[in-house]
């Protein structure tokens, strides 16, 4: 083989087994300059890319940076508010406590009753037997000279002399300053009106005092019974005692005599005991020395405070005045009475 053809086919394949070898030393001999396409603009946006990516990083950790700070600042906060709720609720709780223990205290004092035999009831009754209401205060001299009626029949609260009032039957004095006046706590619960109550006859009257007893005494497990034994020790004036302060004939045989708010009311013999069990279970404050019930005075709420020096009544009780002797009473025992007062009044 000629030498030139020898190198010819030797470059060929060469140029065959290395194509890099060929295109870079090979190629330009025999062909035309290869041109490369170059984007720039694909290449910048694959820069900013990268670029974007780790500021959002950065801002990234940053925004976790500032969450985690709040967070701890809210976590501070809430902690913050824990410790003075439960400062707060702790002070609540001591204050409860030092309340419940003044009520209690209160409680004892009131609920202590003095124990008496019989020849101090003796004493301190007759005693209680002398001591005269105010004038204008006096049922003794008001039942004498205004006579007892029925409020209704076109009666108007406003219009009545308040000591004509006290001696309305259907209105105590222990309801007519009330809201709305003369009318029992419980029928004012149960809706009944001024104008209504006021309008109520004898029978009427009647059914209330039978359907209202009976409602307290199931409430306080209280039955009434034809052959209970009357045990009237804790009373300072027994029914003889309240006649004379009236001039009544003594009391007929099953019934006694009681005296509520200055008015003498007549019961059956059951009544009467239930009436002393009531007596028991109810506070009793203790008064200041000095200071005298008069047992034939009718007396406001307002008026019982000033005269005996008594504080205000707790939520839920009113003052009475029971055979001569000042009570705390929770409303549903208060309205028994009243309503003894009003349907059992002698006159």
């Amino acid at each position: 083989m000629p030498t030139k053809t020898m190198l010819l086919a030797t470059a060929l394949s060469v140029a065959v087994i290395t194509p890099s070898y060929a295109l870079n030393r090979i190629a330009p001999a025999f062909t035309s300059p290869v041109h490369v396409n170059f984007d720039a603009t694909s290449v910048d946006a694959n820069i900013v890319r990268v670029k974007n990516d780790k500021d959002s990083g950065k801002n990234n950790g940053k925004a976790k940076g500032a969450k985690q700070h709040k967070a701890k600042k809210n976590d501070a906060k809430a902690e913050n508010r824990a410790s003075k709720d439960l400062k707060k609720a702790e002070k609540d709780e001591r204050k409860e406590v030092q309340q419940a223990a003044k009520d209690q205290r209160k409680y004892e004092k009131q609920t202590k009753r003095p124990k008496r035999s019989t020849e101090d009831r003796v004493i301190l009754s007759e005693r209680l037997m002398t001591i005269i209401a105010p004038q204008n205060r006096d049922m003794t001299t008001l039942l004498a000279a205004i006579p007892l009626a029925l409020l209704g029949q076109n009666v108007i609260f406003q219009d009545v002399d308040e000591d004509r009032l006290l001696t309305y039957r259907n209105c105590p004095p222990g309801l007519a300053k009330k809201d709305p006046p003369c009318v029992p706590p419980g029928l004012v619960e149960d809706g009944v009106t001024y104008d209504e109550w006021v309008s109520y006859d004898d029978d009427r009257i009647e059914r209330v005092y039978q359907d209202r007893r009976d409602r307290y005494l199931n409430s306080q497990d209280i039955g009434i019974r034809d052959d209970i034994q009357i045990d009237d020790s804790a009373f300072l004036l027994n029914s003889d005692q309240v006649a004379r302060l009236y001039n009544l004939s003594p009391a007929p045989r099953g019934q006694q005599y009681a005296l509520i708010d200055g008015m003498p009311v007549l019961l059956e013999d059951r009544n009467y005991a239930t009436l002393a069990q009531i007596n028991d279970m109810v506070r009793v404050p203790l008064l200041d020395n000095g200071v005298q019930i008069a047992p034939t005075a009718a007396l406001t709420q307002a008026e019982l405070m000033q005269s005996y020096r008594l504080p205000p009544s707790d939520p839920g009780y009113s003052y009475s005045v029971l055979n001569g002797e000042v009570l705390a009473l929770e409303n549903d025992a208060f309205e028994q009475l009243q309503l003894i007062r009003i349907a059992r009044a002698v006159f």
